[in-house]
């Protein structure tokens, strides 16, 4: 016998229906009033999988990249000046490190929250323009303290967070106008190009070292401070893929579009300067749905647990339909961003591409929640 309908399920259906996007035959029809079928086991055994399979190696891969953008940077202002025939080598570096980052980017937790790593790695959305303003004052103050205090090999000790990351170092790489000296901006580069290698380094020794954060969610099967029992670790990541759904739905897609083509800001979009925001969508839709599906066949996945559930197939069409059909319409648009989201045929794509996100979100909010067994989640983004 079929479940009662969820008003919100319902409302959410209804919403996406009439503006015309792409919905899930699921999304409308299901509650999760069933009580929970996944073990203790289970959950910490998709809490491994996850860890080591996914989310290690994509720290191992962001580690690597910002290693060698650090490297590309030292090389480029070797003789203290940043000329054109270096910048590409530099912009290919820092694409390839901030595409890393984007694969990793929905994980708030662990130690990239730790000394604010995760916002001085990415200062984005930025809607006061801080990042622009404490950029200008670096490059243009004659002897800022923050400059002062930079480690050689390490980057920034101090100063505002703002102009430590991914945004600061784009514009200098893209933004011909951008003030400062050949000198003053090189050593800019440099030392946030270190910072960035710093803190994915960090990140991942956090991670990995003996009594790093692994050991911590492992350490839910028989409870601890943090994570006091197997459902709580598997909640701070089943959190982790929520949060990165709502992201790029609401900041990534819905800021550019505004309320119609006429209304469409490119400058809204995540590294719109470097042309990057395509490709970091792309990353954070297939991070997504390797969160659910696993990294490889065979792999104890999120999806596994949900299918088990007596009506974990129709939840699997939803969450499954939505994730795959948002990245297989990002991989259709091959143009570069503001001429994507200026033509007719690119923005209802991004539409559409919202709408299934939309429709993956509402349902692992709130069925698979409920098949796991979860209780009121956790939202990353309330306080930023």
């Amino acid at each position: 016998m079929g479940r009662k309908s969820s008003p919100f399920m319902t409302v959410m259906a209804g919403v996406a229906v009439a503006a015309g996007l792409s919905v899930s035959p699921a999304l409308a029809g299901k509650d999760t009033e069933n009580p929970r079928v996944v073990s203790d086991a289970d959950m910490m055994a998709l809490v491994v999988a996850q860890i080591d399979h996914q989310i290690i190696p994509g720290y191992q891969a962001f580690s690597v990249a910002a290693a060698t953008l650090a490297q590309e940077a030292g090389k480029a202002c070797a003789d203290s000046t940043l000329s054109g025939a270096e910048i590409p080598a530099v912009r290919g570096a820092h694409a390839a490190a901030f595409t890393a980052w984007q694969r990793v980017q929905h994980l708030r937790l662990g130690p990239v929250m730790e000394q604010d790593r995760f916002h001085r790695i990415e200062y984005w959305p930025d809607p006061k323009g801080l990042g622009g303003k404490h950029l200008k004052a670096l490059l243009t103050e004659a002897d800022p303290p923050a400059l002062k205090e930079v480690e050689p090999g390490r980057g920034f000790r101090g100063g505002s967070i703002a102009v430590q990351g991914f945004p600061a170092l784009e514009r200098l790489l893209w933004d011909d106008a951008a003030d400062g000296t050949p000198q003053r901006r090189c050593q800019v580069v440099t030392a946030i190009a270190d910072t960035v290698k710093t803190m994915a380094a960090d990140t991942l020794d956090g991670w990995t070292r003996p009594d790093g954060f692994r050991q911590q969610m492992l350490a839910a099967e028989t409870g601890t401070p943090a994570f006091r029992a197997p459902v709580e670790a598997l909640k701070a990541l089943h959190g982790s893929l929520s949060t990165g759904l709502q992201v790029m739905a609401d900041l990534k897609l819905s800021g550019p579009l505004g309320s119609g083509p006429d209304k469409a800001r490119a400058e809204k979009g995540e590294a719109w300067r470097a042309d990057l925001t395509l490709a970091a969508l792309r990353a954070n839709a297939e991070a997504a749905r390797t969160a659910y599906y696993g990294s490889s066949a065979g792999e104890l996945s999120l999806r596994t647990l949900v299918r088990r559930h007596p009506d974990g197939e129709d939840v699997d069409v939803s969450v499954s339909y939505g994730l795959t059909e948002a990245l297989r319409l990002l991989e259709t648009l091959k143009g570069d961003w503001r001429g994507t989201l200026g033509s007719a045929e690119g923005y209802r794509t991004l539409q559409l591409v919202r709408g299934n996100l939309q429709t993956a979100l509402v349902s692992v909010q709130t069925d698979v929640n409920g098949i796991l067994g979860l209780g009121i989640g956790f939202n990353a983004l309330d306080g930023d």
